[in-house]
């Protein structure tokens, strides 16, 4: 029984100190809205209707 103890204590453990490089990690592998460079849309060019008569 105390060898389960230790067994479940030890994973505990580690599971806590791995949950924040885990959480970092999905984090930081977000891309930064404001780094992306888009390109800028092209406006459309105004044409004159024609004349007619």
């Amino acid at each position: 029984m105390a060898t389960q103890l230790l067994q479940v204590r030890h994973l505990q453990k580690f599971l806590l100190l791995a949950l924040p490089f885990f959480l970092a990690a999905c984090i930081l592998s977000q891309p930064d809205p404001k780094r992306i460079v888009q390109a800028q849309p092209n406006p459309t060019p105004i044409v004159r209707p024609p004349k007619v008569g």
